[in-house]
C-alpha cells in the first residue's frame, strides 16, 4: 500500500501537469485520498481539501473570487495540503527511493558495466536527492495550488528569449581594439588534475569499477582481455580508465618551477578529486583540493585563481546553492585560497562558491570565477529550482557592468563549457558574453580533458561570432589523454589572448623508464598559431579555422589528434570537431551530432522541469 501511495503522489502531480486535465486529476485525487484513509492527520487535509476543492469549482463566479482572495478557504486548504505532503511519513518517500535505487542501479549495470554494488551505492546516494528536489518542486504551495487553478499565481514562467534579447540590446558598439603594446604576459592554464592517491603500478588500466590501476580493480575472468600484456598500469600514469599518481604530479610542479619561472598568472578550472564516485566524501574530497593547493603554494611564487569541478564537491556532480550541504567546502575553500584572492573575493567564495578577484600585479583586469554547478543537468539539487542558481548569473551582470564603468578587461574561468551546460543557463551566459564582448578578454574552461575551441554565435545575428571559449585538456591520463597543461601568451595592456603553447607528457616513453626516470619532462608539444597557420587568435581567425573542419582533411587530422592529446594521429578514431568548435548551446550541439535533444530518461526529466525559469510575482503591481 506505501508504495501505491508513493506512486499516487508523482501521478497526482504528472497528471494536472501532463494533461491539465480537471478530469483525470479529479480522479487522482480521489485515489490519493483513499490511500491516506489509514493516517488521520493527512486524511482530514485531503478531506478538507477535496470538499473546497470540488465544492467550489461548480460555481465558476465563486472560485474567480476566491482565486483572487489568498485567504478564501480553498486556497488555505490548498496549502495546507500540500505543505502536510512535503512532511508526512518519511517511510513512503524512503520506499519511492527504494524504487528509484532499483532502477538506477539495473541501468548503471547495463550501461556502465560496474559491479552492483558499485551501481547499487551510488545510486543511493543520489536517489535522496532526485526524490526531495522533485516532492519540493512540485508540492511547493506555492507552486502547486496556483497549478490547479485554485489560488493566484505566486510564480510567472520567465521567457528566456526576451530576456536574452533585454540584456544584449544594451550592448554599445564595439570600438576598434586598441593595438598590442608589445609586451607580453603568460598565463597557465590547469585543468582536471584528478589525483588518484591509491593508484598502482601493474593493475588492469580497464575494470569494471569507476576508476582502475588499483589494487582492487582485478576482474574475476582471468582470460579477460584486460589482463594481456600491455594492458597494465605504468609507474607514471595511464592512459586508460586511470586517474593521476601523486608523484607525476609532483614530477608536473617541479617541471613548471624550474622551466616556467616567468609565469603571471595561473587559472586552475577545477576536478582535483579522482573519478572514484563510489568512495566520493565532502571532507576527503577537500582533503585533496588542499593537498593540490598546498603543494603549488609551497612550490610556486604565482598567484592562482581556482574554481570547483564537478568532482570537488560529493556527491559528483551535486551541489546545493540554497542550504548548508556546501556551506563548509566554501568556507574552507575561501581559507585555503586566501592568499590568493582579494577580501571580497574571499567573502563572495565563502557565501556563494563563487568570486571575482583583482590581482594587484595585473592592473585594470577583473578575473571572474563561475561555479559550474549551477549550469550542470547531472545536479540533481536543481529540480527543486533550475532558475539561475544561486543568483549567479545576476552577479555575473552587475560584475561584468562594475568593469565596463571602470574601463576594466575581464577573464572568465569555470569548469564545465556552455555547450555542456543546461540549455537555459547556456543562454543566457551567452547573452551576457555577447553583451559585454567589449570586455570579456578569455574565457577559460576544462571538464573535457580534451583540446579545442567553442566559438559562440550572435543570439541576433548567427553569422556574427561573438566570443571563444578556450578548452584546456587535462592533466590526468583518464579517457586515454596524455597529461597535458596550457601556457597562454596575452598582452600585457590589453590581456588579449595572442597564442598559446600547449604542453604534453609522453607518458608511453617515462613508464618505459620506470621509476629510473628521475626528472619527466613536459614536451612543448605546438604553438597554436604556427601550428595552424594563423597569423593571430581573433575572432575572424579562429572563425576561417573551423570552416577547415566541416570534412576530413590535413588541418582535421591535426586537430583531432591534438583534440586527443596523442603524439600520433589515430587511425579509426574521428570526434565531430566541428560541432564542437561551432555549437555553443547544448541543443545546437546535441543536433549537430545527428541525435536527439533529451533522448534520455534522466534528461528528459529535468528538461521537462528545467525548461521553464521563474521568478515570483510583484503582488504590489
Amino acid at each position: 500500500m506505501k508504495l501505491v501511495f508513493c506512486l499516487s503522489l508523482i501521478l497526482l502531480i504528472s497528471a494536472a501537469y501532463a494533461y491539465q486535465s480537471k478530469k483525470e486529476y479529479d480522479i487522482l485525487m480521489s485515489n490519493f485520498a483513499y490511500q491516506a484513509r489509514d493516517d488521520k492527520n493527512l486524511m482530514q487535509s485531503v478531506q478538507f481539501f477535496m470538499e473546497s476543492y470540488f465544492g467550489g469549482s461548480s460555481d465558476s463566479n465563486s472560485t474567480n473570487s476566491n482565486q483572487k482572495d489568498n485567504t478564501s478557504l480553498l486556497c488555505k486548504g490548498c496549502k495546507l495540503f500540500f505543505n502536510l505532503l512535503q512532511e508526512i511519513d518519511q517511510p513512503l518517500v524512503r520506499a519511492l527511493e527504494k524504487l528509484l535505487n532499483d532502477v538506477a542501479t539495473k541501468e548503471c549495470l547495463v550501461s556502465y558495466h560496474y559491479t552492483e554494488d558499485v551501481c547499487r551505492q551510488y545510486a543511493q546516494e543520489m536517489s535522496p536527492f532526485i526524490v526531495e528536489s522533485i516532492q519540493q518542486h512540485f508540492f511547493d504551495p506555492d507552486y502547486a495550488c496556483p497549478f490547479i487553478k485554485v489560488c493566484p499565481k505566486v510564480y510567472e514562467d520567465i521567457d528566456i528569449d526576451a530576456l536574452v534579447y533585454d540584456i544584449i540590446k544594451e550592448k554599445p558598439k564595439i570600438t576598434q581594439i586598441k593595438q598590442s603594446s608589445g609586451k607580453t604576459l603568460k598565463v597557465l592554464q590547469l585543468a582536471d588534475v584528478h589525483i588518484d592517491l591509491e593508484y598502482q603500478e601493474g593493475f588492469p588500466t580497464t575494470c569494471n569499477y569507476p576508476i582502475c590501476c588499483r589494487n582492487n580493480t582485478f576482474t574475476l575472468n582471468k582470460e579477460d582481455r584486460f589482463l594481456q600484456q600491455g594492458e597494465l598500469s605504468g609507474y607514471w600514469g595511464t592512459l586508460g580508465i586511470c586517474d593521476l599518481p601523486l608523484r607525476t604530479f609532483d614530477q608536473f610542479v617541479q617541471f613548471v618551477k624550474k622551466n616556467l619561472t616567468d609565469i603571471d598568472l595561473v587559472i586552475w578550472t577545477g576536478d582535483n578529486v579522482g573519478h572514484d564516485e563510489e568512495n566520493s566524501e565532502i571532507n576527503r574530497n577537500f582533503n585533496i583540493t588542499k593537498l593540490v593547493t598546498e603543494k603549488l603554494r609551497e612550490n610556486w611564487n604565482f598567484t592562482v585563481i581556482g574554481s570547483y569541478g564537478n568532482n570537488d564537491a560529493a556527491p559528483d556532480y551535486i551541489y546545493e546553492f540554497q542550504g548548508n550541504l556546501d556551506s563548509k567546502l566554501q568556507r574552507d575553500t575561501a581559507e585555503i585560497w586566501k592568499q590568493w584572492l582579494d577580501e571580497k573575493a574571499q567573502q563572495t567564495l565563502s557565501q556563494h562558491g563563487y568570486f571575482a578577484t583583482r590581482v594587484p600585479h595585473l592592473p585594470n583586469l577583473k578575473i571572474i570565477s563561475l561555479n559550474t554547478f549551477a549550469c550542470t543537468e547531472k545536479n540533481y539539487v536543481l529540480l527543486r529550482d533550475s532558475t539561475d542558481p544561486g543568483k549567479q548569473l545576476q552577479w555575473l551582470n552587475q560584475e561584468l557592468s562594475e568593469s565596463e564603468e571602470k574601463g576594466e578587461n575581464v577573464y572568465i574561468l569555470g569548469h564545465i563549457p556552455n555547450n555542456f551546460c543546461s540549455e537555459n543557463w547556456g543562454k543566457v551566459y551567452k547573452a551576457l558574453a555577447e553583451r559585454y564582448q567589449s570586455i570579456i578578454k578569455a574565457q577559460l574552461f576544462g571538464h573535457t580533458h580534451s583540446d579545442y575551441f567553442t566559438l559562440q554565435r550572435s543570439a541576433l545575428n548567427v553569422n556574427e561570432t561573438i566570443g571563444v571559449q578556450l578548452i584546456t585538456p587535462s592533466l590526468t591520463p583518464n579517457y586515454k589523454k596524455n597529461p597535458s597543461f596550457r601556457v597562454y601568451h596575452v598582452d600585457a595592456e590589453t590581456y588579449e589572448v595572442l597564442d598559446f603553447d600547449q604542453y604534453r607528457l609522453n607518458l608511453t616513453k617515462y613508464n618505459e623508464l620506470g621509476a629510473s626516470a628521475q626528472n619527466l619532462e613536459w614536451d612543448l608539444q605546438y604553438s597554436f598559431k604556427q601550428t595552424y597557420n594563423l597569423t593571430d587568435m581573433s575572432l575572424q581567425s579562429l572563425d576561417n579555422l573551423a570552416q577547415y573542419l566541416t570534412s576530413k582533411n590535413d588541418v582535421y587530422d591535426l586537430m583531432n589528434m591534438n583534440y586527443l592529446t596523442l603524439y600520433q594521429a589515430p587511425s579509426d578514431y574521428t570526434q565531430n570537431l566541428l560541432c564542437l568548435s561551432t555549437q555553443a548551446l547544448t541543443e545546437e550541439f546535441t543536433k549537430c551530432q545527428g541525435q536527439i535533444p533529451y533522448s534520455g530518461i534522466e534528461q528528459k526529466v529535468f528538461h521537462m522541469i528545467e525548461k521553464n525559469w521563474r521568478r515570483k510575482i510583484d503582488q504590489n503591481n
